[in-house]
């Protein structure tokens, strides 16, 4: 059996490459990343060109020292805790093909106060932003329909959200501890059915 995936270090990154599909992922790397981050649309190994398409689980998790990442225009999806722990991290831009982030994905940036998300995200997973303490603005995408559960627990800044009228349900703890929450902003026309329990707990 021959193996189609090959591991490869380029300008300071490092991708799990897939021959077959032509694609990298961003992954781990043995020295942790650190300062400002350009994902790159493409990159080029061996004569080929690879589309950068996905953050792999964990790949810059507990990078302390990584200020901004700028996500390049190919990158689909960003895994299970890919940025968590990323304490310095205050500057996010992500990629308009954005489709999927994973659960717990930026739990812990600390130091991260706004984002706005691209409008064809479908799914963020449970706790994605939740301990981001200094966050205090976000911006959801407009094809968003589910708030999953703990979301937001303990964004103790965050002052206001804008979401879609797709959103059908905002879970549980969704927006739990966010002391300073005063505005929920909901597009007209807006398809909410259901708040989970605590969702709102110890909010103004």
């Amino acid at each position: 059996m021959i193996l189609d995936f090959m591991i490869a270090n380029i300008d300071k990154l490092t991708y799990l490459l897939d021959d077959s599909k032509k694609c990298a992922t961003v992954t781990k790397s043995l020295v942790p990343y650190s300062g400002d981050i350009v994902v790159p649309a493409t990159v080029e190994y061996g004569g080929t060109v690879y589309s950068v398409s996905d953050i792999l689980d964990e790949a810059f998790a507990e990078c302390v020292m990584l200020r901004s990442v700028v996500f390049g225009e190919n990158v689909e999806s960003i895994g299970i805790s890919a940025f968590e722990g990323c304490t310095a991290l205050s500057n996010v831009t992500f990629s308009a093909a954005l489709h999927v982030i994973g659960m717990s994905a930026f739990k812990g940036c600390t130091v991260l106060e706004e984002f706005v998300l691209p409008s064809d995200v479908i799914v963020i997973g449970k706790n994605a932003f939740s301990g981001c303490t200094a966050l205090k603005r976000a911006f959801l995408s407009d094809n968003l329909i589910n708030i999953e559960p703990s979301l937001f627990d303990g964004c103790k800044s965050l002052e206001k959200v804008s979401m879609g009228s797709m959103v059908e349900s905002i879970g549980e703890y969704a927006f739990y501890y966010c002391d300073k929450l005063e505005t929920v902003n909901f597009e007209e026309g807006s398809e909410l059915k259901t708040i989970g329990m605590y969702a709102f707990w110890q909010d103004k």
